[in-house]
């Protein structure tokens, strides 16, 4: 990286202070102490942190974090999260006194470095997993030899460029953290859209039937409450020709030639849709012809987790899937008709579903697991009426595509900002100080 300086990062951070964790306090306590647990994985604070502590006064002067801290985790992670994420903090403004626990270092950064910019670096560094080098773990938990790893050197530029890249990276921060607040507000909508349409329906004018405490005489009571009068109260299995699970083989085989593609309870979502953040896995068609088809899944198939926690996952098998299969992990529906699909899917993503799968599942070790018989046996509230049917379907269908396209924006943002950081924090692409704009004249 060329007009850049190397340093080794503990000349970034001439002030280093370790953390306290001080008393359970009485009541309030005299600060907020922030653990491990308030960072999240993308390595920013979450909305509610801290545990109320009484923490020494000669201990918490130096303690109190400040707009600009940069907190590292020493002790932690997993065996899928390496310890050593870092957050930015900028909660001062709240008037509330925040310090950091023992399992966090507080890292304060010198004069010629920009805060933001030192976070977004460190972040960098933790994401590319340099951290690794530098893990120790002992007694179960994981803890970064924080020293060693403060004399990696790095290459930072002069500060006007780290303030640029820091207001770059940071712009497309917020465009994130905007899009995932939309998604939980579409999220909270979606929740109360399929209350009202599993409880009320909707009626001849195309709206939402009147509350039953309005309008009690649209109303029947059933075995899984009240629902409008119009409506039948069915087993899933009078609405599905097939109720089945997959099967697991004894073995896998990611390169045979003969393999096909396998769905696991990881690829299923509560957003309806199959999902594959992980590698699914494949199985070598070497089992019994009569499990092979048992365990095959088709388009227009709504499978649903039945082990869990949790459970309750539901995905439907779009129609561009052909030779699928399905571990027995994993219930299949095959409705008799199009019309019950979506239908199907939606209710058994809804509170109701959930509540009557989870009321009867039985627990074991940790586990929580479904009968088929359970599954068949689900009570479905369903409309006599196919239109009915289909307008609350599509009404859901829109509301669930609405997710599922800021749930891809927020995708593409993410990788944005990923090429960004690896671009503008190793030097590929170089920015230039800009160019200061020249004063009026003074008449």
């Amino acid at each position: 990286m060329s007009n850049t300086f190397e340093f080794v990062l503990a000349e970034i951070f001439p002030v280093s202070i370790s953390g306290e964790w001080g008393s359970d306090p009485s009541g309030e306590g005299n600060a907020l102490a922030l653990r491990a647990a308030d960072f999240t994985k993308d390595c920013k604070l979450r909305s509610i942190i801290g545990a109320p502590r009484n923490i020494p006064d000669f201990k918490l002067g130096s303690r109190i974090l400040r707009d600009g801290d940069i907190l590292i985790e020493k002790s932690g992670g997993s065996p899928d999260q390496p310890v050593g994420r870092v957050v930015f903090f900028d909660r001062a403004h709240e008037g509330r006194t925040y310090v950091h626990s023992n399992f966090l270092q507080l890292l304060r950064t010198g004069e010629n470095f920009d805060s933001k910019f030192t976070y977004y670096l460190m972040a960098f560094l933790y994401f590319s997993g340099l951290v690794f080098r530098y893990q120790q773990q002992t007694t179960g938990i994981i803890n970064l030899k924080l020293e060693n790893y403060l004399m990696e050197k790095v290459s930072v530029p002069a500060l006007p460029i780290q303030k640029r890249i820091q207001r770059i990276l940071s712009t497309i921060d917020q465009t994130i953290e905007k899009t995932e607040a939309l998604i939980e507000k579409y999220r909270h909508i979606k929740a109360g859209l399929m209350h009202d349409l599993f409880t009320r329906g909707i009626g001849a004018d195309g709206k939402l039937r009147p509350p039953r405490e309005q309008a009690p005489d649209l109303y029947q009571e059933t075995s899984i409450g009240w629902i409008p009068k119009e409506w039948g109260c069915v087993k899933a299995s009078k609405i599905c020709y097939s109720v089945t699970k997959g099967t697991t083989p004894s073995s896998f085989d990611n390169n045979s030639e003969d393999s096909v593609p396998y769905i696991r309870v990881e690829n299923l979502s509560f957003d309806g849709s199959l999902t594959f953040e992980d590698d699914s896995l494949f199985v070598i068609k070497h089992i019994h012809f009569s499990e092979l088809m048992r365990s095959r899944i088709y388009p227009g198939d709504v499978l649903i987790n039945i082990v869990g926690p949790p459970l309750g996952k539901a995905s439907l098998v779009p129609h561009n899937y052909k030779e699928w299969n399905t571990n027995q992990a994993v219930a299949i529906y095959r409705p008799f008709n199009k019309s019950n699909t979506s239908y199907l899917l939606y209710y058994l993503l809804s509170e109701f579903s959930q509540r009557w799968l989870y009321s009867r599942s039985k627990q074991t070790s940790g586990q929580v697991n479904l009968t088929l018989e359970m599954c068949n046996n689900l009570e479905v509230p369903l409309p006599l009426n196919e239109k009915e049917i289909s307008a609350i379907s599509s009404k859901l269908t829109h509301m669930f595509e609405k997710i599922r396209l800021e749930k891809e924006s927020l995708s593409k943002l993410k990788n944005q900002k990923s090429g960004l950081m690896h671009d503008l924090l190793t030097g590929k692409v170089q920015l230039k100080v800009e160019a200061k704009q020249p004063e009026a004249a003074h008449v």
